[in-house]
């Protein structure tokens, strides 16, 4: 490209630089946005005319939820609900397995010492489950010689209505050793009971670890034997998980005990009044 050619090819590129800067320049800023415009709107809505929203999770139109209501968590907890009263109702009570019942109409009064005291909250469920009327009056440390008194013994009588009495007695007898007051409060409670129209049972005192001094389990038996519909559940033969005091039975202990002594009690069925 010669000297002579050069200003003039640069005239023609300013030129064309013009033209093409002056095209751009005329374009208005309405211009502009109107061609903005022709591109996909993202459309808002105001605040005011907004739906509900879908999103929360106390909306109508979800889906109901996976797990049941509180009140049907039985269906999904069985190992929690207690199944045992519906197992009672469909199966005849005889076959309910360590729940054997006494007839029906027996009203059972369970009275005595601290193992009767021990004793009461663990029958009152199986007297439950029976529909047998059960009373319970345990005094920890009480004698014979007490029970025979009309405040002891009558008050519980008239109170119960009893068709059979189960009294545990006896262990706090061990140490005395004035037998010839205890001989015939045994007596006394006995006949007592049975001039109310009940039956008799005799809970024997366990084992202790320490010595009946005036043979007090052999004042039962002899007394028992002179009335004819009473009889001895004889807990001194039985192996009783203890305490540390050696004497009072375990609260798994009393428990067990309490089965054995329901079902001994029904087996041999019980006087009506």
């Amino acid at each position: 490209m010669t000297h002579l050619t050069r200003p003039i090819f640069r005239s023609i590129i300013f030129i064309l630089i013009a033209v093409v800067s002056t095209g751009c320049l005329a374009r208005s800023p309405q211009h502009l946005r109107l061609e903005r415009s022709t591109l996909p709107l993202q459309t808002t809505t105001t605040f005011a005319d907004a739906p509900a929203p879908k999103t929360t999770l106390l909306s109508a139109e979800l889906p109901p939820p996976a797990f049941p209501a509180l009140e049907d968590a039985s269906t999904v907890l069985p190992a929690v609900a207690d199944r045992s009263v519906e197992e009672v109702a469909e199966r005849p009570v005889e076959e309910v397995a360590e729940r054997t019942c006494p007839p029906e109409g027996t009203r059972v009064l369970l009275i005595g010492d601290s193992l009767s005291h021990g004793l009461g909250p663990a029958v009152r469920p199986l007297a439950e489950r029976c529909g047998t009327v059960y009373f319970h009056h345990g005094v920890i440390g009480s004698h014979v010689t007490e029970w025979d008194q009309d405040a002891w013994l009558g008050q519980q009588l008239r109170r119960a209505q009893p068709t059979v009495v189960i009294m545990s007695m006896g262990g706090n007898d061990f140490q005395r050793l004035d037998a010839e007051r205890v001989k015939p409060a045994i007596e006394r409670v006995i006949a007592r009971v049975e001039a109310s129209g009940a039956r008799f049972l005799w809970i024997s005192p366990p084992t202790m670890p320490f010595a009946d001094r005036i043979d007090v389990r052999g004042m039962w038996a002899d007394t028992l034997a002179d009335h004819a519909t009473t009889a001895a559940f004889p807990a001194h033969e039985l192996d009783i998980p203890r305490v540390a005091d050696r004497v009072h039975p375990t609260r798994t202990a009393n428990h067990q005990l309490a089965r054995q002594l329901w079902t001994w009690m029904a087996n041999l069925g019980t006087a009506t009044r």
